[in-house]
């Protein structure tokens, strides 16, 4: 029978981590949702997945089974507080007292005393519980399904003797390890939704960034003349995002008339190595057809064995109001010196005039 017990309790565990994964990515659905929902939604999940291991049983007898619901509810104590614990325990409680037999308070309790002891632990664990050691978790696993076999006295105790003979050391070996797997898991699914969390901030301060200082980001596939582009790139040109299109011959297209040639050139010259930086100064038509000076500047991020270019990326910058800005100073200097020249002449008319009025 001992042979029996590991069996079906290493069924058990495995049917645990196998829906686990399950659990892991139904969560990633509602992860920014607000506290309280996402606490709740957690619950259910939790409870869900203990109910369904409870549903696949290993049986000792009649009335008396183990599953690893222990190792479901202990977690939820340990990782996500009261609120979701309480949910799954009140799920699984109910589904044991409708499942019945002579072990039924028993395995309540059990369900009590695993959601407890995660809870506790997460308490005296203090602020510092985002994630749990690999070792912690195991000892932990350690103490949940301790309890849990001090919990068989609750049966007549004829009948604890009997069973804890048989699922004594199967427990004590598998259960505490699949505790410590489904934390690990845990540990993982966390450490993904801060990367991710980062990126998101990350990507919102880039996107931020580049609009303020009115900027577009291209990707461009040299070989293929696709081109990828940032939302600011088209709304810099006074396009939808989601409605602009472009390539390298449409880029061409776009280029005022008199820029093309030199623009082309300066591309070509770069790409074919004869220059070492690409950065260049052109005007391009707008959705409205008016013209904005764009500065571009670019790098080739990846080649083929042949050392020839494959990926440019680069930065698109509206650098109209500088241009405008620039003619205005040429204007204004041109001015200054066209008014201080004409200045200069009269003062030397008159002061020709003068000298030969003093002459006479």
């Amino acid at each position: 029978m001992t042979q029996t017990a590991f069996e079906g309790l290493i069924h058990s565990a495995a049917l645990l981590i196998a829906t686990a994964f399950v659990y892991d990515l139904l969560t990633i659905r509602y992860q920014n949702r607000q506290s309280l929902s996402k606490n709740f939604l957690t619950g259910l999940l939790l409870g869900v997945l203990g109910m369904i291991l409870m549903l696949v049983p290993w049986r000792y007898s009649q009335g008396i089974i183990f599953d690893t619901r222990s190792v479901v509810i202990s977690i939820a104590g340990l990782y996500f507080g009261p609120i979701p614990t309480v949910v799954a325990m009140l799920m699984t409680s109910i589904l044991r007292f409708f499942q019945g037999g002579t072990a039924a308070v028993t395995g309540i309790s059990v369900i009590i005393a695993s959601g407890m002891l995660g809870i506790a632990w997460r308490h005296f664990r203090g602020r510092n519980r985002g994630e749990f050691f690999v070792l912690e978790l195991y000892l932990f696993g350690l103490l949940v399904h301790g309890v849990m076999l001090a919990l068989m006295f609750t049966l007549p105790v004829a009948t604890a003797w009997k069973v804890l003979s048989v699922i004594s050391l199967p427990v004590i070996i598998i259960y505490p390890l699949a505790t410590m797997l489904f934390g690990i898991l845990i540990n993982f699914r966390r450490r993904r939704a801060r990367v991710s969390q980062k990126l998101r901030e990350s990507g919102e301060r880039l996107r931020l960034a580049l609009e303020a200082s009115n900027q577009g980001i291209y990707d461009f596939n040299i070989r293929t003349g696709a081109i990828t582009i940032s939302d600011e790139f088209a709304r810099m040109l006074e396009y939808e995002p989601a409605e602009y299109r472009i390539t390298f011959d449409s880029w061409v297209t776009q280029l005022h008339p008199d820029d093309r040639e030199e623009a082309l050139i300066v591309y070509n010259d770069y790409i074919s190595g004869h220059r070492e930086v690409y950065s260049q100064e052109f005007r391009m038509r707008t959705r409205s057809g008016k013209w904005i000076w764009i500065l571009s500047v670019g790098k080739v991020m990846e080649r083929d064995e042949q050392g020839q270019p494959l990926r440019m990326l680069g930065i698109h910058k509206d650098i109209s109001e500088r241009k405008k800005n620039a003619d205005r100073l040429e204007y204004l200097a041109t001015h200054d010196a066209l008014t201080g020249l004409a200045n200069r002449v009269l003062f030397r008319d008159r002061l020709e005039q003068s000298i030969l009025f003093a002459q006479r």
